[in-house]
């Protein structure tokens, strides 16, 4: 499985994000639980600790795609690699 914090954007297309993902091996059934880990290791990594509604918010979020995932989980890393900047 792609490690899915190595992908990294900007990205300009649905089309980049899901070309990214390509050796990626998700199916339906695993999608949401991915998607989980995704926006986990985004919050863990950058020491984001969400309230209940932004935690609501996050376990909403599980039900996107794959693509919709990594593209926010990219956007809150960068963010916050980019503080102070």
């Amino acid at each position: 499985m792609t490690d899915f914090m190595t992908v990294s954007g900007p990205f300009e297309t649905e089309r980049q994000v899901i070309e990214s993902l390509s050796p990626w091996p998700v199916n339906r059934s695993q999608e949401r639980a991915v998607n989980a880990q995704i926006m986990q290791h985004a919050l863990v990594q950058t020491g984001v600790e969400p309230g209940a509604f932004g935690m609501r918010i996050v376990d909403w979020l599980t039900y996107s795609s794959p693509q919709t995932t990594i593209v926010i989980a990219d956007i809150i890393m960068r963010a916050h690699n980019n503080k102070g900047v």
